[in-house]
């Protein structure tokens, strides 16, 4: 979007409380001093707060800021298709800058096309935005998919084996003393412990599955034309010795730490569902 249209920043948020919104994604590159990491807090400007009231794409006037200079910024609800829920605002701002270039200098053209383009911009980015929605629900720490996305996706693939064409199985996962680990050799190993069995199980499932964090230390993995004796073996795997391994242990973690798991795996058969 930025390269299409000009726009100076793209980013989805959420309203955290009355008064401040909270960033998912942001535009701008991670090096950069201006991004936003998801969870980052932000004051709730008018405008936003009534694009979450009335469900409206609204536009400011021209706003000087210190940091970001002269913009016109656009917000634009992003609705869940099914449910109709207001889940958060697309925001794209336009500095007043390139609206003059585009404009020729004539003022009352710019502000009325800076809107324009901001309201269309935001459009085209809510379309996306629902069309990638679960695909970008994904866990921060460990890259891993959100409970709610595969969700999702079970709900899908239980459809398509009710129809008799296909097949789905189960693994959840849960790290064996995880508790201990963290006292013992802090949360910064802890967490690399938990990227390393998030790599570990996308490794172990490859492509047919979608692997999620329930939270914590649980993990659960959707596995698609999977028998029981293959979801087995996979488990199995999971318990295996991991040093030089097709994984890549960091090197943070110390070597006498055996990380182990408690593993189980459930297959559907006729009427399950995903509950």
């Amino acid at each position: 979007i930025k390269a299409d249209t000009g726009c100076t920043y793209v980013y989805t948020e959420i309203k955290h409380s009355d008064t401040e919104i909270m960033y998912i994604l942001d535009g701008e590159s991670p090096d950069s001093d201006l991004f936003s990491p998801m969870g980052s807090l932000d004051e709730l400007e008018a405008q936003e707060n009534q694009a979450y009231q009335e469900k409206i794409a609204v536009a400011t006037n021209i706003v000087a800021w210190d940091m970001w200079g002269e913009l016109v910024s656009g917000y634009a609800p992003i609705i869940h298709p099914d449910t109709g829920e207001l889940v958060g605002l697309v925001g794209v701002d336009f500095s007043i800058d390139h609206i003059r270039g585009l404009l020729q200098n004539v003022l009352g053209l710019m502000i009325f096309f800076g809107v324009a383009l901001a309201t269309l911009s935001t459009w085209v980015f809510y379309k996306l935005f629902k069309d990638r929605f679960h695909a970008l629900n994904v866990d921060y720490l460990t890259g891993l998919y959100s409970r709610r996305f595969l969700d999702y996706r079970m709900d899908k693939h239980i459809k398509k084996a009710e129809k008799g064409k296909g097949s789905l199985c189960l693994i959840m996962i849960d790290i064996d003393d995880f508790k201990q680990i963290n006292d013992t050799y802090g949360h910064e190993i802890g967490d690399q412990v938990l990227q390393y069995t998030a790599n570990l199980l996308k490794e172990t499932i490859g492509a047919n599955g979608y692997p999620c964090r329930l939270g914590g230390d649980e993990f659960l993995a959707l596995i698609t034309e999977c028998s029981e004796n293959e979801a087995y073996r996979m488990a199995c795997s999971m318990n295996e010795t991991h040093v030089g391994g097709a994984v890549h242990i960091p090197k943070d973690i110390p070597h006498n730490l055996a990380i182990g798991y408690s593993i189980g795996i459930a297959c559907w058969q006729e009427g399950m569902n995903g509950r």
